[in-house]
């Protein structure tokens, strides 16, 4: 008479379980990140439109700065043509965000000397022309200096305020997730935004 063992029966139990662990974990974790929203910002687009801009997704460099300030100028010339190429090439971004009411174009100085530039015209739009005047200065910043990332004017500066921008320009590096990791003021070499950006990535 033959002797019955569950020995096989319990390995195939076992098996069988963990196979379907495996496959609620996977379920559950799907889930999680199909619900999970982007981090994103509400700001308007030089189309006039109003955008939640997405932070996360990748990594990201924003750029606080001022159509009059000649530091801005200077990098948007000298140094983020340059710098955002090389930003997109590794997968991430670089978004320009509009971070003064009072407007003017700034004049950039020579290659190398970022303080030789010169204050564009101040002046401060009427509340009720504000947006529509801050729209056609980034298209004609834009347009002047052949920037190819996205510029955007954030209305009353509530993101500006909330990243605690004092100084023009202003750099912001996030990761994938779109969590803060680090912050630079002030005109910038393209080396020193590079190293944060891929401290950033990481």
């Amino acid at each position: 008479m033959k002797r019955s063992s569950r020995k096989p029966q319990t390995v195939r139990y076992f098996i069988i379980g963990i196979i379907a662990a495996l496959l609620v974990g996977g379920a559950i974790a799907y889930a999680v990140q199909v619900s999970t929203p982007p981090v994103t910002v509400p700001l308007v687009a030089t189309s006039g439109k109003q955008v939640n801009v997405v932070l996360s997704g990748k990594p990201t460099v924003v750029i606080f700065f001022a159509t009059w300030c000649p530091y801005c100028a200077y990098d948007a010339k000298w140094v983020m043509p340059e710098f955002a190429k090389k930003v997109k090439q590794a997968g991430g971004q670089v978004i320009g965000v509009q971070a003064s009411l009072q407007l003017g174009q700034g004049i950039p100085g020579p290659k190398g000397n970022p303080q030789g530039g010169q204050d564009g015209s101040h002046y401060q739009p009427a509340p009720t022309k504000e947006q529509s005047m801050s729209i056609a200065e980034l298209k004609r910043y834009e347009k002047v200096f052949h920037l190819d990332y996205p510029l955007f004017f954030d209305p009353g500066l509530h993101y500006t305020m909330s990243m605690g921008v004092s100084s023009y320009p202003s750099f912001a590096f996030f990761n994938s997730s779109g969590k803060f990791v680090s912050g630079l003021e002030g005109a910038q070499p393209e080396s020193a935004l590079w190293q944060r950006f891929q401290k950033a990535a990481q």
